[in-house]
């Protein structure tokens, strides 16, 4: 990262100290002053410590500065305000747990209107979900809830869901989704998500991937697992994401699996585990990964494809026109099948939809 000139550090200086403090992460002065009027008010909307002993206003503008010198050390701004929207909902954040990004915030509003509208033939239209009950959701490697939660707040009010399911192997996670769903429950009046432990990989314990299929099938199956190789965290990550979200979010631990996937990419063995799942017991209509690149999104593609399904690569943008300065493919050829590629950005998510009820079966 190239060093900030002396000229742009005093002209900060000049307007505010902790404008200064905040140019390390910021890089620009209009990206400094949007960041520290948010900090400022986050400090203006706490009350104020019953202890403390000297002027309110001293005290506000203390903590202010602390923030900013904790956010100059490249500490998320999420961690330090404590919320990140996330379409209509305010998602906590808390150390432990992955920041829920703006892509997924993206791909999650794109995929429960495409559900609204029905334009997802495995799921028909709205009138067909509706008349089979509502749709189960179940969402994997759950993180915040932020997934889960969207979804079923945007479908919910319109009678679209009939369950809402979130897991994850982390204790941190969730007790942060089951936070966000009380936080957000006026939004999620119509659902009542669940939060459950679940170890992918596990055979052995009441944690297991078939105890999922206890209660019959899915509908839709999301996904935002760990995807990210040892020397891509390292090497494309930023210093932000290293030193203070959780590596084991964004990189598959290492696991003795008896050479299961042995030809799979290390990054990619969670896409090749939900897969390996969807056909033994959560048979879905529609699936979707969130994925790294457009050469991921390649790989999980292949993976899917095996199965004769229909699948989609969806940009960062999935509902906007692609600009010139993406790659100019709408489309690719994998195995011999043609995949759509939809929207405007990085390779981002991809979309399977299984056929119908006898596809289904054939999946069970």
């Amino acid at each position: 990262m190239p060093r900030l000139r002396p000229s742009l550090l005093w002209k900060a200086c000049r307007i505010s100290p902790n404008l200064a403090r905040l140019l390390p992460v910021c890089r620009d002065i209009p990206s400094a002053l949007n960041e520290l009027r948010w900090i400022r008010e986050h400090v203006q909307s706490l009350p104020a410590p019953n202890n403390v002993r000297y002027h309110d206003r001293q005290h506000r503008d203390t903590l202010a500065r602390q923030l900013c010198i904790r956010r100059g050390l490249g500490e998320p701004l999420q961690f330090l305000l404590g919320t990140q929207p996330f379409g209509d909902l305010d998602i906590l954040c808390r150390p432990g747990v992955l920041i829920p990004r703006p892509e997924t915030e993206a791909y999650t509003i794109h995929l429960a209107d495409c559900i609204r509208s029905g334009g997802l033939p495995a799921l028909g239209s709205s009138h067909d979900i509706i008349d089979r009950g509502g749709l189960r959701i179940l969402d994997i490697c759950t993180g915040s809830g932020c997934i889960p939660l969207l979804l079923g707040a945007r479908l919910a009010r319109r009678g679209l869901v009939s369950e809402v399911r979130g897991v994850d192997i982390s204790p941190k996670a969730l007790r942060l989704s089951r936070d966000n769903t009380t936080r957000n429950r006026e939004l999620l009046r119509n659902c009542e998500p669940k939060f459950q432990k679940l170890d992918l990989f596990a055979t052995e314990d009441a944690y297991t991937a078939s105890s999922l299929a206890e209660d019959g099938s899915w509908d839709v199956v999301t996904c935002n697992p760990p995807y990210i190789s040892d020397a891509g965290f390292a090497r494309d990550t930023t210093r932000s994401v290293r030193n203070f979200e959780p590596k084991n979010a964004n990189v598959p631990e290492e696991r003795d699996l008896g050479g299961l996937y042995d030809a799979v990419r290390p990054e990619d063995v969670f896409y090749a585990r939900v897969l390996d799942m969807c056909r033994e017991y959560l048979r879905p209509r529609v699936v979707f990964f969130e994925v790294g690149d457009l050469e991921q999104a390649k790989r999980v593609a292949t993976m899917a494809l095996q199965d004769h399904v229909q699948v989609e690569i969806w940009r960062d943008l999935p509902d906007v026109i692609p600009d010139s300065d993406d790659d100019g493919l709408a489309s690719m050829s994998i195995d011999g099948v043609t995949v759509a590629i939809k929207g405007s950005g990085h390779g981002r998510g991809v979309l399977i939809q299984y056929p119908g009820e006898a596809g289904r079966q054939r999946h069970s």
